[in-house]
């Protein structure tokens, strides 16, 4: 199953076919994310989120490849993101951003922007919807 993730990561296609992509690759993500108790965090309305910061920072690069793609994608076509994350800290995450070459203060932002836009449930780092 990992190499049926890694391979819905690594197709090259535009963008609108890229967000279709992710979306199925979306249950396995989740399936992963399911078994390490560090990337969920519970939110006060009672639901579980994908922790951002240690998404991010997951030993596992797809986990953190999927996450940014569910970042860029969703704020260059306007669509909502695929998964409710979790901002339950600033994100220091210097790899990411030698790799990627954006600040990941920047990129959380934009997380957040996206989150914000789509009406997410989660609760934002100023505790508002």
């Amino acid at each position: 199953m990992l190499d049926r993730f890694r391979a819905h990561l690594e197709v090259n296609v535009d963008g609108v076919s890229a967000y279709t992509l992710l979306r199925t690759a979306l249950p396995m993500f989740l399936s992963f994310i399911s078994t390490e108790s560090d990337l969920l965090i519970d939110q006060p309305n009672g639901s579980l989120a994908v922790s951002f910061a240690n998404t991010l920072r997951s030993p596992r690069h797809e986990l953190a490849r999927f996450v940014g793609n569910d970042v860029i994608l969703p704020f260059l076509l306007g669509a909502p993101p695929l998964a409710e994350y979790a901002y339950e800290r600033s994100c220091d995450h210097d790899q990411f951003e030698w790799v990627h070459g954006i600040p990941i203060s920047l990129f959380q932002t934009v997380s957040q922007v996206n989150s914000w836009r789509a009406g997410s449930k989660v609760f934002l780092e100023t505790g508002k919807r």
